[in-house]
């Protein structure tokens, strides 16, 4: 959908599509941020690695409800971010619009998201629940 897009971007100078970009590239972009827009509409994001990452540098997130997938664990609406019904391009822009004005808001939910992500995501996390998960097997 790419090329749909920026042809339906091309008159908003406001919109970059960036393209392949470096980790540090992308590091800057995430730090530089002040909301983490996930828009993705189907179960194909399994877990939303790319929202995670966005999470812990204290990002409030912005997502649609995904039937079946982990982007909805990973964000949790009205903690982390503000979750959207699925493909709701209304409310997605208004929930967007809420946290740009509001930046007590951004904060709190930034905070409580980066926060998720050291409980539940990262790789030591992941090792522990696994070593547990192996060990209930062995049981």
């Amino acid at each position: 959908m790419t090329d749909e897009l920026k042809d339906q971007a091309k008159w908003l100078t406001n919109v970059g599509f960036l393209g392949k970009i470096s980790d540090s590239e992308l590091t800057a972009y995430l730090a530089a941020c002040d909301i983490f827009c996930f828009p993705s509409i189907t179960k194909n994001e399994a877990f939303g690695l790319a929202l995670a990452e966005g999470m812990y540098f204290g990002k409030p997130a912005v997502t649609f409800t995904i039937p079946g997938s982990g982007v909805n664990y990973v964000n949790l609406d009205g903690v982390t971010g503000i979750e959207c019904p699925n493909g709701d391009s209304k409310a997605y822009a208004e929930a967007l619009k809420k946290l740009a004005n509001d930046p007590e808001l951004r904060e709190k939910y930034g905070q409580a998201a980066r926060q998720r992500v050291l409980e539940n995501f990262t790789e030591e996390i992941f090792e522990k629940n696994l070593m547990k998960l192996i060990g209930e097997l062995d049981g």
